[in-house]
């Protein structure tokens, strides 16, 4: 049986030495730079007796994992930068197995080291977790053996990553895409597509997106993997579906419409057993004072219900006690084995955040981790779940 996760207890101070700008050689050896980009070599074998699907169990920085069976899928995926100057611990990837719906922690993904401030992360099928540094750098990870697979480091200074999803073109091959705003800008303005080896396949610019200007937050359709969900804080829906290789917005039922004194900042979706999720975050501006909440759309067919629901919110704990913080959620993500919960990450306070499992119409949280419990300055920034295929079949 596995154990329940609760809060990471320990504060772990012994952390290798930063490796964020190399990728170590395939035989083990000593490490060299990496490439500008491009596609590596093939991992080949692991060093120091390592097994494959074993992230990275040595690494002091990274919670120990409480998996006993291996990591099956889905998978939890969260983003962790490292904030710290000088000696630091790097950035990683910390992911939870959903396997049998009681989540345990699987062995963090670094790339062999190559994570600095991996902002948003995402998933490729069958089993490529694509990281992206605030930089714009993009790192596909092999989650099976946390080796860097390829990257794309052709980074600029004036942009910012929102999202990573995956897409499919229209013969069904999976691709991952990467939405990008400007500095000083919230609207998505850029988005880039990747093929499986890493190689860039196209580039979608926010001028010309069908939706139109101010895209805040993009998400794959759970409706088709080759279209995606676009949430438009202003623009008057909380989710467009929208085709970006024919560049048409589809009209109702997919279309979703946003509610007055509802100021949305997220979106997430995906397709699981039969249910369509969709989950938001964003902030309730018509009430005093203002309430961060997490907003969940479930259903088993294309729904007629074109509003976004009503919101939740952490009130109470696993003991039914008092929440102990009030949480400014910066990200969510559907529970794919249970349509009434989500994940999300809950700011409790500048410079502190939790992975939470939240139970939706009670306002129940469970804290599955806290980052400055991780190491120094350690932030959580984004979610993903990763499954072996995003569409109905």
């Amino acid at each position: 049986m596995r154990t329940r996760l609760s809060l990471l207890l320990l504060l772990l101070a012994a952390c290798p030495a930063d490796l964020s700008r190399y990728s170590l050689e395939h035989d083990g050896s000593t490490p060299t730079p990496r490439p500008d980009g491009g596609p590596l070599p093939d991992a080949g074998p692991l060093p120091d007796g390592a097994t494959r699907d074993a992230g990275n169990p040595t690494d002091d920085c990274s919670p120990a994992p409480t998996c006993t069976d291996g990591c099956p899928m889905p998978w939890l995926l969260a983003s962790v930068e490292d904030l710290q100057d000088g000696d630091a611990c790097g950035g990683r990837i910390l992911r939870w197995s959903l396997g049998d719906r009681e989540e345990c922690l699987c062995p963090s993904l670094t790339g062999g080291g190559v994570l600095d401030l991996p902002f948003a992360v995402g998933f490729l099928p069958p089993s490529t977790v694509v990281a992206v540094d605030q930089d714009g750098s993009v790192y596909g990870i092999d989650g099976n053996t946390d080796r860097e697979v390829w990257n794309d480091v052709s980074s600029s200074s004036d942009r910012l990553v929102t999202d990573v999803f995956p897409i499919a073109d229209p013969s069904g091959a999976p691709h991952v895409a990467v939405a990008y705003n400007r500095r000083g800008i919230s609207s998505v303005n850029e988005v880039v597509v990747y093929d499986a080896t890493g190689n860039e396949r196209t580039t979608w610019l926010g001028s010309t997106l069908a939706g139109g200007s101010g895209l805040a937050s993009i998400t794959v359709s759970s409706y088709a993997d080759r279209r995606y969900r676009a949430v438009k804080p202003n623009g008057g829906f909380a989710a467009a579906e929208i085709d970006p290789w024919t560049n048409t917005v589809l009209s109702m039922p997919y279309h979703t419409l946003a509610r007055d004194g509802f100021y949305l900042l997220t979106i997430s979706a995906l397709y699981w057993d039969g249910n369509h999720r969709t989950v938001w975050t964003g902030r309730r501006t018509d009430l005093s004072p203002e309430r961060s909440q997490v907003y969940t759309m479930r259903s088993t067919t294309p729904t007629e219900d074109n509003r976004v629901p009503l919101g939740d919110s952490c009130t109470k704990n696993e003991e039914l006690l008092a929440y102990d913080a009030t949480c400014n959620f910066v990200h969510a993500v559907p529970d794919p084995l249970d349509d009434f919960h989500s994940f999300a990450i809950c700011e409790t306070a500048p410079g502190e955040r939790r992975v939470v499992r939240l139970y939706h119409f009670d306002g129940q949280c469970r804290d599955l981790a806290q980052d400055t419990r991780l190491f120094p300055r350690a932030r959580f920034s984004k979610l993903a779940i990763a499954l072996p295929r995003y569409q109905p079949e």
